[in-house]
């Protein structure tokens, strides 16, 4: 899917998961073309956390929204995805768990490509070009000073997904308030408070 022809109500979204699909193929390339097994399994554990994230961030805000603004368009598309999901996590979960001294390794993250590219495939070909199709902005975004975070009570822009699902929630936190900078309303207040 090119980019350019992505409309701006959608561009920052899709472009997003673009660019994890991206990345992942890149990662699978640099495998299958490694010779060092050392470096293989470093490329495989980064795939793996790539992935995790990727995964997270479309069964926690892009499929739940999409089903919430059309059920019956996204409906079946969706939960493919989900089992392919399922499918890719239990692989992933035998990688990270294992080491290229184990047998079937490469044969794992071999299979873990072959089924990241047809859920890639699918995105690209059928689910996107539906969202496109629909004219409408993804994704709200944050309300102003609201903490970005997994467990944020309202939405938040999926841009900022990546960063609250991969910074430790310490790193999220607004700087807690001292005599020399007071807190600065009740939502940095009550994250330190919680």
């Amino acid at each position: 899917m090119n980019k350019s022809q992505i409309p701006a109500a959608q561009k920052e979204v899709l472009s997003l998961l673009l660019d994890d699909h991206k990345k992942a193929k890149k990662l699978f390339k640099e495998f299958e073309a490694e010779k060092d097994d050392a470096a293989k399994e470093k490329i495989a554990q980064e795939v793996c956390t790539e992935l995790t994230v990727h995964a997270a961030i479309e069964e926690e805000i892009f499929y739940p929204f999409l089903r919430d603004q059309k059920p019956e368009l996204f409906g079946d598309l969706l939960n493919e995805a989900l089992v392919e999901h399922a499918s890719a996590k239990d692989l992933i979960a035998q990688i990270q768990a294992a080491s290229m001294e184990d047998d079937l390794y490469e044969a794992k993250v071999t299979v873990l490509g072959e089924y990241i590219a047809h859920h890639v495939t699918e995105e690209e070909d059928e689910l996107f070009p539906k969202v496109i199709s629909q004219k409408t902005g993804l994704i709200c975004a944050r309300r102003p000073g609201e903490v970005p975070s997994r467990a944020s009570a309202g939405p938040f822009h999926i841009s900022e997904a990546r960063t609250a699902m991969t910074t430790p929630i310490s790193a999220q936190l607004p700087t807690p308030p001292s005599p020399d900078r007071p807190h600065h309303g009740l939502n940095e207040a009550a994250a330190w408070a919680g």
